[in-house]
């Protein structure tokens, strides 16, 4: 197989969710698959479970969700209405592993069997899972899955198997790169003309003061701007908002 790192460098390229989910296609042709899988198991700012606690989401939604997927839509549909990911050996060897998980190696047991009976029926008839553990607390998941048995998989699985490890990490920081150019356009909407300016006149080194004489407004409207765009940027000092501001292309001093 030939290994081209740039396959998974476009990944980092996409600049919304529909060209994720469509690089995700290339993606899993790339890697000899019929099907792939990525969804986050625990968030950074909400440790729960994919499809824990959740109405079921529809396959046309899933992007919505941070979830990317080629499976075939029935069974993503049915996985959530049987409560699947509650009895599933992958999730829950994913939640404790950072190991490549492979489908045909993973204990038997009567659950694990019920979840894996019903994927053939729906294709998915082997696979590998890659753990993702981030550096903040997150969880993720890439699979990748096969409607031929696993004993004629057996020599393309190990050809493959760095690979999808490799995929799994570009296509974490992907999402990951996206959801943060996400919040910091809508950042940027957020803050007002005013704000900007009052973090342009700082940034440069004008007093609040001096801003204000520059503005016709009071020092203390100035700091009131400052503030505000100090907390619409997560920041904790005027320093930091102003380092934001310049590194996010919001202000060019």
């Amino acid at each position: 197989m030939r290994h081209n790192l740039y396959e998974f460098e476009s990944l980092l390229k996409a600049t919304s969710h529909l060209t994720l989910e469509s690089d995700l296609v290339k993606l899993t042709d790339h890697l000899g698959y019929e099907s792939l899988f990525y969804a986050p198991l625990i968030m950074e700012t909400a440790p729960t479970a994919v499809f824990h606690d959740e109405a079921v989401v529809e396959a046309n939604q899933l992007t919505s969700k941070n979830i990317f997927s080629t499976y075939p839509e029935s069974w993503v549909i049915r996985y959530q209405q049987a409560g699947f990911v509650e009895q599933d050996p992958v999730v829950s060897t994913a939640m404790q592993s950072n190991l490549p998980i492979l489908w045909r190696q993973l204990p038997s047991s009567p659950i694990g069997s019920k979840v894996f009976d019903e994927a053939r029926q729906h294709g998915l008839s082997n696979g590998i899972s890659i753990p993702i553990h981030g550096a903040r607390g997150d969880k993720a998941i890439l699979s990748v899955s096969s409607f031929e048995a696993p004993e004629k998989k057996l020599k393309h699985e190990t050809a493959v198997l760095g690979q999808i490890y490799l995929a799994a990490l570009y296509m974490h920081e992907a999402v990951r790169s996206l959801n943060f150019s996400v919040a910091i356009k809508k950042t940027i909407q957020k803050l007002t003309s005013r704000e900007k300016e009052c973090l342009l006149w700082a940034a440069q080194g004008k007093t609040a003061w001096e801003t204000g004489q520059i503005l016709c407004v009071s020092e203390h409207t100035v700091t009131f701007h400052i503030n505000n765009a100090k907390r619409k940027l997560g920041a904790t000092n005027r320093h930091q908002a102003i380092a934001k501001a310049i590194s996010h292309g919001i202000i060019k001093p």
